[in-house]
């Protein structure tokens, strides 16, 4: 019957359908599952590549792209810290901590390296000193100074070298050093302003023998002093170290207790003992040698500060 012819036809329609979106979903699957496997291709070619890149930096074919990097993280850096620097130069800093007990400039004002811009009262006395470059050069931070003031006979305090100039100043062609000096405040007596002199320690030994200058003669590049031996005196060659105004240190050459013969302008001489005085040797707990500052050029002692 014709009924029956249209309602198998409908079901083969339906059936057709159905394979249609079987097929549907299986191109789907077939493409998702190529594109899944060419994503697994890349992933393990991008594994290869960066084993490769691995293997590059491993075997050292790649130093010079890090060398580029470490240049440029220290070029990075420079720039930092010239920037840095700039920044700065914006800031005026105290030297050392104390009261600004004087502000000579206002905000907005320009200054230079030369513009006094106040004055700072430290805690602790100091005074720069000028020295020639030929003392200078035997002046390091933190060796002792004695400090005495023309006002105060009486008084003498100690001190140490604080800060040394970098670079010199010329004047008449002559190069000169600033020096700055700290010193115990506590005595009331010393001012500020005060004209004082400065004499810096820089050597000294202990426990050492020491004779004075007086008893030492030069000839030929070898010092000798004379002795007194059962009452005959002897010239005998000794070996220097440490000296002072007023004393040298004897490394080698006598003995404590030999006696000394003192002689007028310095000369020995065996023939005219009427003309000299006789010193006993003795260990000194130390002997000390410096040299003092204070006349700049064209100027006197500086002020303490």
């Amino acid at each position: 019957p014709l009924n029956v012819i249209t309602t198998h036809k409908d079901k083969l329609n339906s059936f057709k359908t159905t394979i249609s979106d079987y097929d549907s979903i299986l191109n789907n699957f077939v493409d998702d599952l190529e594109n899944k496997t060419q994503a697994v291709k890349d992933a393990e070619f991008n594994v290869l590549n960066k084993k490769q890149d691995l293997q590059d930096i491993i075997n050292g074919s790649n130093s010079l792209s890090v060398r580029s990097k470490k240049i440029s993280i220290q070029q990075k850096k420079n720039q930092l810290n010239e920037a840095q620097k700039a920044l700065n130069d914006y800031y005026v800093y105290a030297p050392f901590d104390g009261i600004l007990s004087e502000l000579n400039v206002s905000v907005g004002e320009k200054v230079s390296t030369s513009t006094n811009i106040g004055i700072l009262i430290s805690e602790q006395n100091s005074t720069q000193i000028e020295f020639n470059e030929i003392d200078f050069i035997k002046i390091k931070k933190g060796q002792k100074a004695i400090i005495t003031f023309d006002a105060l006979e009486d008084i003498t305090l100690e001190g140490y070298v604080s800060d040394l100039d970098i670079t010199g100043t010329v004047s008449s062609g002559v190069v000169t050093y600033n020096v700055e000096i700290i010193f115990d405040g506590e005595n009331e007596e010393v001012k500020n302003g005060m004209n004082l002199s400065v004499e810096i320690i820089t050597d000294s030994n202990e426990q050492t023998i020491v004779v004075p200058n007086s008893t030492l003669s030069i000839s030929k590049n070898k010092t000798f002093v004379s002795i007194l031996e059962n009452g005959i005196v002897k010239q005998i060659e000794v070996e220097t170290g440490v000296k002072n105004d007023t004393q040298t240190e004897i490394i080698s050459g006598l003995s404590v207790g030999d006696e000394l013969i003192i002689k007028e302008n310095n000369v020995v001489s065996d023939s005219s003992e009427n003309n000299s005085a006789t010193t006993t040797t003795n260990k000194s707990n130390s002997i000390m040698s410096g040299f003092g500052g204070g006349a700049g050029i064209g100027g006197g002692p500086p002020d303490a500060k």
